[in-house]
């Protein structure tokens, strides 16, 4: 879909929306989701490349789409008749009941909401895990669905969008070691190096590890 309206030019200053120009945005946004069938998910990328989706609204019907996740209503129906039946029990089990405990505590929840909330992340990273024997818990992957539980708002939208990403974006981190991670880490540096040289030396001067 072509358009005019330009969220953020690169090379410029970004700076606070006013809010009739998040008003607008957010507008372009609802007609660019809703309109075409199937969207236009290079304008979609490009958007949340420069400036985001704007709330979790947005975020709960883009997410999906860039994922490739179907929005049909009997495909997330089947989808959640499956969820139910599966499995919660992987070997990872005990480390993951750690890191939920652990999670979500800089929120601003009331502690009802914060259990309700961590009885749904550990269904959610349980049955991920369960589904998918060939993939390895790391510690970060509570934080990731973190954030996706509480965009999709609910525990099967939440699956859906955390085995996606365990199985497409976060795969080299779910292998069942860290070493690809940490070869990546040691080739970003290298980049900064090259890109950014103060950047660069502060990182020195303060020790930071690649890995």
């Amino acid at each position: 879909m072509a358009t005019d309206l330009v969220f953020w030019r690169p090379g410029e200053r970004k700076c606070r929306k006013s809010g009739r120009e998040r008003a607008k945005q957010a507008a372009y946004l609802a007609s660019l989701l809703n309109a075409m069938d199937p969207p236009d998910l290079d304008e979609l990328r490009r958007i949340a490349r420069e400036v985001g989706f704007l709330s979790p609204e947005i975020r709960r019907q883009a997410w999906p789409l860039l994922l490739g996740l179907s929005m049909n209503t009997d495909e997330r129906r089947a989808a959640s008749q499956q969820s139910e039946s599966l499995s919660t029990t992987h070997k990872d089990n005990k480390q993951v009941q750690l890191d939920v405990i652990r999670s979500m505590c800089n929120f601003g929840m009331r502690k009802t909401e914060r259990e309700r909330r961590l009885s749904e992340l550990s269904t959610v990273i349980n049955s991920v895990l369960a589904a998918n024997p060939d993939l390895h818990y790391y510690q970060g992957y509570n934080d990731v669905c973190s954030i996706v539980i509480l965009v999709m708002g609910d525990v099967d939208n939440a699956r859906r969008v955390a085995e996606r990403l365990a199985k497409q974006h976060l795969r080299e981190a779910m292998n069942p070691t860290l070493m690809s991670v940490q070869q990546a880490l040691q080739l970003v540096v290298r980049i900064v190096q090259r890109r950014d040289k103060a950047l660069w030396r502060a990182l020195e001067e303060i020790g930071v590890d690649p890995v």
